[in-house]
């Protein structure tokens, strides 16, 4: 499927507050062409939850033969990762 990707949200939720994490995500269309590429990062605060965000809205970026979004890095353990992606078909 072909498309334009309109806004993208990433949130990177980890329980555990003595952790530090940093993980890379790529947009990668089914070309295999990198649309786009940003980090989630967060730095042990101590106590509390840790959340990175990545919040894009905006965007017109165009996608051929589908699309994935890879994420590599340092995933913390107990962590899990919430995507929404936007985007409309020509």
């Amino acid at each position: 499927e072909n498309g334009t990707v309109q806004a993208l949200n990433v949130v990177v939720a980890c329980p555990i507050p003595s952790v530090s994490f940093n993980d890379l995500f790529q947009l990668i269309d089914g070309n295999g062409h990198i649309l786009w590429q940003g980090n989630a990062a967060q730095q042990n605060t101590g106590s509390g939850f840790n959340v990175a965000l990545i919040d894009l809205s905006g965007l017109s970026i165009r996608f051929q033969n589908g699309i994935t979004l890879e994420q590599s890095g340092g995933f913390a353990p107990g962590a899990t990762i919430d995507v929404n992606l936007y985007y409309v078909t020509p």
